[in-house]
């Protein structure tokens, strides 16, 4: 899968503000319980929580370090971003105002 197929859909979310399943399609990229998920497949309803059974496979377990010239668009906290048109390296964080990037 290359990653610009990937889709950030932030926190999953078993179900819609309706009360139905929500449908996860291939590519989408969620967090669940401080993970990064992707589906492999359709996935309508489902928990990462039992990652391949469900259709979901595992990014990262641990930090991820991105090097790029632009915002890594799929991140969490405790991963880190070398920023190569600045040269400055900076760490995603989660604090009461939110998830930020911070300059280390």
């Amino acid at each position: 899968m290359i990653l610009e197929e990937l889709n950030f859909r932030g926190e999953y979310k078993p179900k819609s503000p309706n009360g139905k399943p929500n449908t996860y399609k291939k590519g989408d990229v969620v967090y669940f319980k401080n993970e990064t998920f992707v589906a492999f497949r359709s996935v309508v309803g489902k928990s990462p929580l039992r990652a391949e059974k469900n259709g979901w496979h595992c990014l990262s377990k641990t930090q991820i370090f991105f090097e790029s010239p632009n915002v890594p668009k799929i991140a969490k906290p405790g991963d880190e971003w070398f920023d190569t048109d600045n040269g400055k390296k900076y760490k995603r964080i989660s604090d009461l105002n939110g998830e930020h990037w911070v300059e280390i």
